[in-house]
């Protein structure tokens, strides 16, 4: 059994990660929408700044939660997510799927090929937010990961 830490993070990403805002000018391909994507994620790091569990039941890790907030340090470098905090660390594979303008959607599969964490995203038209709805049960909630630095 994976510890719950895990689940946490990918339920935060979705880095899996409401939809949010951005729209383009003009329509691109679903490929240069995927590089436009993957370019905005790789400007990272990214800052857990909020998550909301769907689930009550999923509210129990309420303390675990709020000591990943402003803590939790998510990079993505095109294929793999890193997310570490001061209490643990995870790498995890991900794709971006159905990208339009900055609308997409997050997947990493589980290791052991039992399933994948799916979010629906999108970045801010400035770059520095991520919205995102983690889809998959039981970790099914809503968050915001923010850009550090410039």
């Amino acid at each position: 059994m994976r510890p719950p830490t895990n689940h946490l993070v990918l339920v935060l990403l979705g880095l899996g990660l409401v939809s949010c805002g951005g729209a383009s000018a003009q329509p691109a391909s679903p490929a240069v929408d995927t590089h436009n994507v993957q370019a905005r994620l790789a400007a990272g790091p990214w800052v857990l700044a909020r998550y909301q569990p769907d689930d009550p039941a999923g509210r129990m890790f309420g303390p675990l939660l709020a000591q990943q907030l402003g803590a939790l340090v998510v990079t993505f470098d095109g294929q793999t997510m890193h997310a570490q905090s001061p209490t643990f660390a995870i790498t995890r594979p991900y794709t971006v799927q159905n990208a339009a303008g900055f609308v997409f959607d997050f997947v990493s599969p589980d290791p052991d090929g039992s399933g994948a964490v799916r979010s629906h995203c999108e970045i801010s038209e400035d770059g520095r937010r991520i919205d995102f709805v983690t889809q998959t049960d039981p970790w099914a909630g809503q968050g915001e990961l923010q850009r550090q630095g410039p």
